[in-house]
């Protein structure tokens, strides 16, 4: 019985791409072995209930000419991009499982109670093409190139994607090889496999979107440990959220993938220091450009839900503001057809990869001074508590004098007031203690109160695009209506300035949470 751990990336493709990509001399070099090509038939047992996809199990019946192989897989982790999982796989008689022949007594024992409800869920066919290819002296991967379908009672669909699994050597091999495919051809980094997607079919699962879940550091992990950690948290929650910002129905799944965009590029400013610098600001300037074009779809979601909404709704017989909201849900089609083609581009794959890379293999740190890599080995609590520090006091120095404060001035300290709260939100886990709850609560009060001041100055901007696109005969509607909805809620922002005032003042008044007597 073979077991063990892949170590994989896997890259979907259009199929008119495929030729393109297989044809890379990155695929013929040198070393290269003859590829091979075979069909293959999978079929997919569970029980009826799907006890195997709650347990985080995949059984797995493979026919590849008369032999049958059964392979059970745990659940995977793609979060950078790169799967890590467990398999145990073994020959059988025939083409039903055979749980007998599995060695792991642990992993018998999970399986046990299903042996008798386990029947066929949902199959695939594809072809197969294999070769392995040497990157460099020391690493060597294996390539799969699959075409086919994945079929379940209620659909189908075409499989055409990429597996570079590592055999040996360093993990930076896999993500090389990738960017040079990426650059023939646009991929996609696919972080579900095709039990993944049968499942979503078998299931009718709907494209939703997700918070980030709560991110645990642990006081055992050094400063490089939390790195990789913090890191490989956000850019899951921006691959889970990839699927919803494509299909724009609901503005949240845009609005989730900001949000892992900006908690990147802070994660990059809490640890520049560390960081090798031109990896630091390359990350940094393609972060930039991808929050770019997710910016117009964003601002346009916020000013019809939260800005022209309570206007219409304060103004319900106004027909200007019916054709202010006809022209604002024009342009958010196109804003979001902005997004969906930044999504499909090489250079946001190769942003991907990129990351994936600086979290899964550590080459970079043999580039850093001595003194450098002393500061990535100390304790992460250690390491998080003076960043705090400085951002905590960069904060209150920006909010000195917040009456006032200019408008200007007011939008430097709710930028200062974000970072602060990102790099809270980061270490928390590391300070986990009764007042951290209350704290971080009321700092996020603070900085949605100072952001809604922000929206009503972007949306001033977006009105003036509004009217500056009208045509002679409505340039006046327009004109009204956008002295409607910024009169509304510059009222709304006088009226928030005492509010603002008490929770500044209660921002001060309060203990960081970090420090020694708060977090024991």
């Amino acid at each position: 019985m073979e077991s063990g751990r892949e170590i994989e990336l896997k890259l979907s493709l259009r199929p008119e791409s495929l030729d393109r990509v297989m044809r890379s001399p990155d695929l013929q070099a040198n070393g290269a072995r003859r590829p091979t090509a075979r069909a293959l038939k999978n079929t997919y047992y569970d029980t009826p209930q799907l006890t195997l996809r709650e347990r985080g199990l995949v059984l797995r019946m493979r026919e590849a000419g008369r032999r049958f192989i059964q392979t059970v897989k745990s659940s995977q982790d793609g979060a950078s991009g790169l799967f890590r999982r467990l398999e145990w796989e073994r020959t059988v008689s025939g083409p039903k499982p055979d749980l007998g022949r599995i060695d792991d007594a642990d992993l018998r024992a999970r399986l046990a109670d299903t042996a008798v409800q386990l029947a066929p869920v949902f199959s695939s066919e594809v072809r197969r093409i294999t070769r392995t290819v040497q990157r460099g002296n020391a690493a060597s991967v294996s390539v799969a190139i699959d075409q086919g379908r994945i079929s379940t009672p209620r659909g189908s669909a075409p499989i055409c994607e990429i597996e570079l699994e590592l055999k040996d050597g360093n993990t930076d091999a896999l993500f090389d090889l990738a960017l040079a495919l990426n650059k023939l051809a646009p991929l996609r980094l696919e972080t579900k496999s095709k039990s993944d997607r049968g499942y979503e079919m078998l299931m009718e699962e709907e494209i939703g979107w997700s918070k980030a879940p709560a991110l645990a550091l642990t006081s055992e992990m050094d400063a490089a440990a939390a790195l990789e950690a913090i890191v490989r948290h956000n850019l899951a929650h921006l691959l889970a959220n990839e699927r919803a910002a494509r299909d724009g129905q609901d503005p949240e799944g845009v609005h989730q993938i900001r949000l892992a965009l900006r908690r990147l590029r802070s994660v990059l400013a809490l640890f520049r220091s560390v960081l090798p610098r031109e990896i630091a600001d390359r990350l940094n300037e393609e972060f930039r450009w991808l929050a770019g074009e997710l910016a117009d779809a964003r601002n346009l979601d916020v000013f019809l839900d939260e800005l022209l909404r309570p206007a219409q709704e304060a103004f319900p017989a106004e027909p200007d503001l019916a054709l202010l909201e006809s022209r604002a849900r024009a342009a958010r089609g196109a804003a979001y057809e902005r997004v969906r083609a930044a999504l499909e581009t090489a250079r946001y794959t190769a942003l991907l990869l990129e990351v994936g890379r600086l979290v899964e293999s550590r080459t970079w740190i043999e580039s850093l001074e001595p003194e450098t890599v002393k500061r990535l080995g100390e304790p992460a609590r250690a390491f998080a508590s003076g960043i705090l520090d400085e951002r905590y006091r960069k904060a209150r120095k920006r909010g000195r004098g917040f009456a006032k404060l200019s408008a200007e001035d007011r939008h430097r300290l709710r930028l200062g007031v974000k970072k602060f709260r990102y790099a809270a939100e980061c270490f928390r886990s590391l300070f986990e203690g009764e007042t951290t709850p209350a704290y971080l609560k009321r700092l996020s009060r603070l900085q949605d109160s100072l952001g809604h001041l922000n929206d009503v100055e972007t949306a001033r901007g977006l009105l003036d695009v509004f009217g500056g696109q009208g045509m002679a005969g409505d340039a006046a509607a327009l004109a009204r209506a956008s002295g409607l909805v910024i009169g509304w809620h510059g009222r709304g922002a006088k009226s928030l300035e005492p509010k603002l005032r008490k929770q500044w003042k209660a921002f001060k008044a309060v203990a960081p949470f970090w420090t020694e007597d708060n977090a024991e």
